[in-house]
This record gives structure tokens, sequence and C-alpha cells, in this order.
């Protein structure tokens, strides 16, 4: 059975179950047992309205099942205000009644920890994250808890808040938390390399070996699938090694020569097998950092790339104009992956070259990639600028990239200019805030 077929097959099946608990209801109108029930139908019909109004009818009822899903109702308003993208003080409102009648659930913390954390509000999302953690440990009440059965949501936001707060040993902490759960779990492994990968290669390998085994098919392949997306360099390359020991395969390819950074072959290998990948061609042409290696494939390359590889190499190049801004981005792109801050730091102010929204774009990709330091220089380059769109947003992410590489006194210079300006930022008063309690802890 398809997914259509089963999802028309449960429509039916909560139909007839609607039909016949609206029929109970109408036989008894007093049986208010029946509405947690049916704001439960409801919302699975996606019929919010008539979700919400079962389920205050229910909780005005009182608790009519103990030790089941008495807190249910409570949640499929939490969820429906939620989707309505409700204001922060009419979530918060049903959840503290639900919490005064449910003290000891971790769930409904968990729940209220998620408000604050979507809300930007991170040092109260942890404070009732680490609470719901604390009570699910002896939890032991008739109310039903889910709490530990999707645990891996209050880590991964822990996680995230500790990156958020620079405090990366405890982010990497709660990734692994999810990782002990699940070895294949991208949103964990994801963030965690990112954490880890500018260490000395032999301990990242070291540390991920102690989290995956390296004699394991299916373990390789996910990491070498999900670091190549992330990096290509010594720890992709001793994990390609690995399976090709695993498998006793003699494998080379693009993704090997890029890891053990063999750019001369990778660059062959593009113009002869892939059909002239241009990016490949041209990036792995500026990773060599060598002109004379690079002068023989130019009658290759079409004049855009062409034009790239001379800007890079010849100081005394046209720069670039408007049409070459898909083509630098591209490089740009694969040059990320490569791992190299020498040459990141020689391509990056080319970029000056184009109007101040390529700036930007680029400026961006550095901040999205944890280049904070790059991504700084490009956004003072930009206000700089006549003209701009949007100072508001450009100050903050300046902003923001002072803060990650913990100038906390320019961050917070430029968080309240943002303010200033107008910023919305849900984040923005919380790291105006870290940024004064950084600045203070550093004078002590």
């Amino acid at each position: 059975m398809d997914n259509k077929s089963r999802n028309k097959d449960l429509h039916n099946k909560m139909e007839i179950e609607l039909k016949f608990l609206l029929e109970k209801l109408k036989e008894n109108p007093h049986n208010t047992t029946l509405y947690g029930s049916l704001a439960d139908i409801y919302f699975c019909m996606e019929n919010y309205e008539k979700a919400c109004s079962y389920a205050r009818m229910d909780i005005e009822a009182g608790i009519q099942i103990i030790g089941s899903h008495a807190s249910r109702s409570y949640r499929i308003i939490v969820s429906v205000l939620q989707i309505q993208q409700a204001d922060f003080s009419h979530q918060e409102k049903i959840l503290q009644k639900a919490i005064a009648v449910f003290p000891r659930l971790p769930d409904l913390y968990a729940e209220y920890a998620l408000l604050f954390f979507r809300w930007g509000q991170y040092d109260k999302a942890e404070c009732f994250f680490k609470q719901a953690l604390q009570l699910a440990e002896n939890y032991h009440d008739d109310e039903e808890s889910i709490f530990l059965q999707q645990v891996t949501h209050t880590y991964l936001a822990l996680g995230r808040i500790y990156e958020q707060k620079n405090d990366y040993n405890q982010a990497i902490e709660y990734y692994q938390k999810i990782l002990e759960i699940n070895k294949y779990d991208t949103t964990a492994f994801n963030p965690l390399y990112h954490l880890i990968c500018s260490e000395d290669p032999v301990y990242c390998a070291a540390y991920l070996n102690s989290l995956y085994d390296k004699g394991n098919k299916e373990d390789l392949e996910f990491l070498i699938v999900n670091i190549s997306n992330l990096q290509r360099g010594k720890v992709l390359a001793y994990y390609m090694q690995a399976h090709n020991r695993l498998l006793k395969e003699k494998k080379v390819d693009i993704l090997s020569l890029e890891s053990i950074g063999n750019y001369k072959n990778v660059q062959a290998a593009a113009v002869e097998k892939l059909q002239l990948d241009l990016p490949i061609v041209t990036g792995t042409a500026i990773l060599l950092d060598d002109f004379t290696q690079v002068e023989p494939f130019l009658s290759y390359i079409p004049y855009t790339y062409k034009n790239i590889l001379l800007r890079f190499y010849q100081k005394n190049a046209d720069p670039f104009v408007l049409n070459d801004f898909t083509a630098y981005q591209n490089v740009f792109l694969y040059l990320l992956q490569a791992n190299n801050e020498t040459i990141l730091l020689k391509y990056s102010p080319y970029v000056l070259d184009f109007d101040w929204r390529k700036i930007l774009t680029i400026a961006g990709l550095l901040k999205d990639h944890g280049y904070f330091s790059f991504g700084a220089q490009l956004y003072q380059q930009i206000l700089l600028l006549p003209y701009i769109e949007n100072k508001k947003d450009i100050v903050y992410d300046l902003a923001y990239c002072c803060y990650k590489i913990q100038n906390y006194k320019l961050a917070n210079q430029y968080f309240l200019q943002a303010r200033t300006l107008g910023c919305d930022n849900k984040d923005l008063d919380t790291l105006i805030l870290w940024s004064k309690q950084n600045l203070l802890s550093l004078v002590k």
C-alpha cells in the first residue's frame, strides 16, 4: 500500500471514529469523558478550531482519566497555538496553567522550554529543559510521560543554546548524547562535526572513533557521506582509506583525491572524466596556488572561469563584472569545502568587485560556514559603501560575527547599534546580555 492509500485509509478510519464519538455525545450530551477524544481526533484531522474547542471543554470539565492522557488536551491547545503562531503571552498562559495542574510532568516543562527557545529567550529555555530532564529521572506519576521517548529534541535544543553561548564543550556533550541514542542522526552529527573540524585531524578521527566503528561498513559510509558534505580533508581521507581497506578496494576517485589535497590530479580528472566540471577545475586551480601548474589548463576553460583564475593570479587583471558572479560564487562554494583558510582569505576579497548585494551574499556564506572573522571583514566593508538597504540586518550580522570570534566589546557595540536601527531579531536581547556578561567576566 502506497502513502496516498495509507493516508486515505487512515482518514476514513478517523471519519468513522469521529462519527461514532459524535453519536455517543448526542445520546448523552453530559458525557464529558468524550471531550478529550473528540479534541484528539479533530486535531489529527487538522480541524484545529474544533480541536481547541473540545480541548478547552475537557479542561473545564476537570481531569477525566487518571493515568492515561489527562494532559493531552493542554498539549493539543499548545500545538494549535504554535501552528497558528499565537503571541508569546497566549502560549505561556496555557503552559503555566498546565504545569500548575501537572507540576511533575516533564513533558510540559520541555514544551515551556521550547516556547522560550523559539522566542530567543535561551537562558529561560535552558533552565526549563534542565528541569524537564531532572523530573524525568525519577518520574513515577500516573499521568503518562513521553518525554524520554523524545529526549533528543531537548538535547538538540540545549546543544544549540550552548553553541550560541560559545560554550562549545557543553554543546558537543549534548550532540554526543543524541548520537549515543542514534549515531546516524544528522541533525546532531553535522553541528558536532562543525565544532570539532578545526581541531587536529588526529584528534577528530580519534573522537569520531569513540562513537563509530571504523570496521563497520554502514558507519564508514555514514561518516564519508556527511563529512564530505561539510569538509574535504584529512579526516575524510582517513575514513575513505578505512572503507577501501574494509572492502579490499583500490578506489581512487575525485573525492579521494580532494580529501588528500591532490588538486593537480583532481583538476586533470575534472577535465577528462567529468566533462569539464568548471567549479572543480577552477577551484582546484586556485587551491594549487601555483600559476605555472594552472596555465596549461586555461585553454580548456570558458572565458568567465578563466577570468576568475586570471583575477586570482594576476594583480593587473580586469576586475569582475556582474555576469561573473555566478561563476565566482560556484568556485567560492567549492573552496569553502576545501577548508583552506589561506586560500579562502586570498579569494574572498575579490568579491569587492561586485555590488553590495553580491558582497552580502558571500559574507552570509562565510558566516553560515563558521568563517566569522572573514565574514566580519566583509560586513564592515559593506557598511562603508553608499546606498545600503536593510542596514540594521547587516549591522546585526556583523555583531554576530564579532560575538562568535569572542570580540565581545565590538559585538555589544554593534548589537546595540542594530537595536537602535530597529532590528527585531529574536536573539538580539539575549546576545546583548551575553556580550555584556562576557565583557564583565573578562574584566574580572
